[in-house]
């Protein structure tokens, strides 16, 4: 055992002076030679009345080449003693050794060896650890020996204390009337499951267990010299062996990557923000697959190995590539990237554009480019002015005006638009052809007194008398048929004249009006019907 431990330890340490400076993925056995020694216990198991032999020990060697990832065959080795166990106390003869490593006193023991064939398949491959399952067979080699190591035949259970034990259980000669010597070999099939770690690509450590089940092919007893069984007057064997271990493995050889790089590129390299920016990634060397990692120094990053990416905000970025090959080596390179302020444009518009007062304008403004946000300030030329982006704004005095939108972004560039606005005070002169219904105007209910509203239009047609002062005009005033002629007559004068009285108050000369009333007699529309009465429920400046 010493000399196992001298062994262990050396290639423990060879191993760890040629550790490879990244140790993932050792599990890829592809191509690799691999040599492990294991130590560990063993038990004797599945027989039906002969649990003679205590816990043993064992120590194993394996010698596998990998076919694929997670495929390797090779063969193994492994030697084994057991010892008799000491029955004597309590019921440990009927119950068995069991567990006990508690032996006769230099009383028998058993040495046995195994050597086979041996398949690994991991269920990880390139990973730092990785549990698997190993099936093989081969031969079983046994034999019952004294302190000295003398194979015992079957006359020692007479000729001694031995095998005071197990005298029973041993026939004292074969089916031929022979003594026999207590040793054989016999086929087995092995099945088992483990765990291998990685700390390097050439070093890994494993813990498992194997089950062996013993058949009779191959044995001695067999034929004329059958005396194995568990009848009286028969040898009682052992039918399988159950093994714990834990080992060390060297790996050697397998795939050998070149170094890995990576390179990174980008274009364009600097521009106006929003920048889009094609990145493009290409790898040397290393072993495939890879995988790429961006970080575009923003915050966001990417998976793929040409990405693209849009910059929204100014600033000196660093981007870099991070990539991976298969076995866990890392290349990095990274890519300069400048965004700026793009040139600063906006547009102003208006609708409509012109008009008799008062009307209202629409306006809207747009930008692009900047450093954004950017402000928008509207000066309307006459003391307005606004905030809004696409605001409105109402003209009350006739006029040509130059509105003008002022757009600021963040970093205090400008750019400035007109709209020209022109803003005319209504006409409300009649023609000698055509007279004008001064829509709007009404009255109080049977009555000729002026509803407020209606003033907004007597101020407009005031305006328009006071500039033409040439213009003489008659105020006729008009009802429906409802009611009776003279007193539709009656109404519709006093209603003209009450127009006129007002004109007259904002400033029209009395000169320049008459008023006079037609009650229904001047229809314009049909008075059997809503809309028609009122449309002959009118106001109108004609001319003289």
């Amino acid at each position: 055992m010493r000399r196992l431990y001298y062994i262990v330890g050396a290639m423990i340490v060879l191993a760890l002076s040629v550790m490879p400076v990244n140790p993932l993925q050792g599990a890829d056995t592809t191509g690799k030679w691999a040599l492990g020694v294991n130590g560990g216990a063993s038990k004797l198991v599945l027989t039906n009345s002969s649990d003679l032999w205590t816990l043993g020990w064992l120590v194993g060697a394996d010698f596998t080449y990998g076919l694929t990832p997670r495929l390797a065959l090779g063969v193994e080795g492994t030697w084994r003693q057991h010892y008799l166990a000491d029955l004597s106390q309590g019921t440990r003869f009927a119950d068995g050794a069991r567990l006990s490593t508690e032996g006769v006193m230099d009383g028998p023991r058993q040495r046995n060896f195994t050597a086979g064939l041996i398949a690994k398949y991991h269920f990880l491959a390139d990973n730092v650890w990785s549990p698997y399952v190993s099936v093989g067979t081969g031969i079983y080699i046994w034999k019952w020996a004294d302190k000295g190591w003398n194979t015992l035949s079957s006359d020692s259970a007479s000729s001694g204390s031995y095998l005071t034990y197990v005298d029973s259980r041993v026939p004292p000669v074969d089916k031929a009337g022979n003594t026999y010597c207590l040793a054989d070999q016999q086929l087995y099939a092995m099945g088992g499951l483990g765990l291998e770690v990685y700390p390097s690509q050439a070093l890994s450590f494993e813990v498992g267990a194997k089950f062996r089940y013993l058949t009779s092919l191959f044995s001695s007893f067999t034929g004329d010299q059958d005396i194995v069984g568990t009848e009286p007057g028969q040898l009682d064997l052992p039918k399988g062996i159950v093994e714990v271990f834990a080992g060390v493995r060297l790996h050697f050889g397998g795939k050998k990557c070149p170094p890995l790089t990576a390179t990174a590129s980008a274009y364009p390299a600097s521009g106006p923000a929003p920048l889009t920016v094609q990145f493009d990634g290409a790898t040397t060397g290393g072993c495939p697959g890879y995988t790429y990692a961006w970080n575009f120094g923003d915050g966001s990053s990417s998976a793929e190995q040409n990405p693209s990416h849009t910059y929204e905000a100014l600033g000196d970025y660093v981007p870099s590539l991070t990539v991976t090959d298969s076995k866990g080596t890392i290349s990095q390179n990274s890519v300069s990237l400048v965004v700026n302020c793009p040139p600063l444009y906006c547009t102003a518009s208006g609708s409509p554009t012109s008009g008799t007062i008062p009307f209202t304008v629409l306006f809207s403004g747009s930008a692009s480019g900047g450093c954004p946000p950017v402000i928008y300030s509207w000066d309307f030329r006459d003391g307005g002015s606004s905030s809004d982006q696409n605001p409105s704004h109402t003209y009350e005095t006739a006029g040509d005006y130059s509105a003008s939108l002022t757009v600021t972004d963040s970093k205090g560039n400008t750019c400035q638009k007109n709209v020209f606005v022109k803003s005319e005070a209504e006409e409300w002169i009649p023609t000698p052809e055509k007279p004008v219904v001064l829509r709007g105007v009404n009255f109080e209910f049977d009555k000729a007194v002026l509803l407020a509203e209606s003033t907004l239009i007597l101020d407009r047609v005031a305006a328009s008398l006071l500039a033409h002062p040439e213009v003489k005009v008659e105020v006729a005033g008009h009802t429906d048929s409802d009611g009776s002629d003279a007193y539709n007559l009656k109404l519709s004068d006093r209603r003209a004249k009450a127009v006129r009285d007002y004109l007259i108050k904002k400033g029209v000369p009395a000169s320049q009006l008459t008023a006079n009333g037609y009650g229904e007699s001047r229809p314009t529309a049909d008075n059997k019907t809503v809309e028609g009465r009122a449309e002959n429920r009118r106001v109108e400046l004609q001319r003289k």
